[in-house]
């Protein structure tokens, strides 16, 4: 399931997934590619938040990954993790708390055994707008799995000035002996051609260009009027 969110004038998609922890290969096939499409309709432009049960284990295993794993965590690689970590690898996915130090990272519990299974994933190149990857070991969102937290930096986007293009002035034609100079020079110049598309291409450049010779253009700035009481 994926929400698109706008947050400070950034567009926030928030992904939660589940991986099947079993069953045949052509089910967890199935996840990864709609996972992979769901990734690939996403604008690389726009923040993306992944978050959920994978059902692998993505300890460092391989130096070429650390760009996508920071090396912490717990357990060992399993066959799910490697289908997680080759996910990162090529959608460029940070695994955020294999950045972080921390006491525990253990986010399943269950008859005494504790492993790493659920994950928040984000671009590798918005992970400097990660601040921590921690498991917060009294709260639990379902029975025997903890909750996940991670803290996200969304700048506000700041409102410049609008930009504003430099006009024609054609006020200036309510003047009537601009207006007459400025026919005159059209009628002078007005070309004749067979193809009325041509005809008018011509036409239409040769009094824009005439216009902005005879009356001017404005200077493209804003202008701010203040008012006081």
């Amino acid at each position: 399931m994926k929400v698109k969110l706008c947050c400070g004038g950034h567009i926030l998609n928030v992904v939660s997934a589940y991986s099947p922890q079993g069953g045949c290969d052509e089910v967890k096939n199935r996840f990864w590619r709609e996972m992979d499409e769901m990734i690939t309709s996403t604008e690389m432009e726009e923040r993306l938040v992944i978050g959920g049960d994978l059902n692998g284990h993505t300890v460092l295993s391989r130096e070429n990954i650390r760009r996508i794993h920071g090396g912490h965590g717990m357990g060992e690689m399993n066959e799910e993790g490697e289908l997680v970590v080759d996910f990162a690898l090529s959608f460029d996915l940070a695994v955020n708390s294999a950045f972080f130090t921390s006491k525990n990272y253990a986010a399943y519990s269950s008859g005494g055994r504790q492993t790493q299974i659920d994950f928040l994933l984000c671009r590798r190149n918005h992970l400097v707008k990660v601040k921590n990857g921690k498991i917060i070991k009294g709260e639990t969102v379902i029975p025997q799995h903890r909750l996940v937290v991670s803290d996200f930096l969304i700048w506000q986007v700041a409102e410049g000035k609008p930009m504003v293009q430099p006009k024609i002035k054609w006020w200036m034609l309510k003047d009537q002996e601009m207006r007459q100079s400025f026919k005159e020079k059209v009628l002078h110049s007005i070309r004749v051609a067979d193809d009325v598309n041509i005809w008018w291409v011509e036409n239409c450049t040769m009094i824009l260009r005439t216009a902005e010779k005879l009356l001017g253009k404005t200077s493209g700035r804003v202008m701010i009027r203040i008012a006081g009481g």
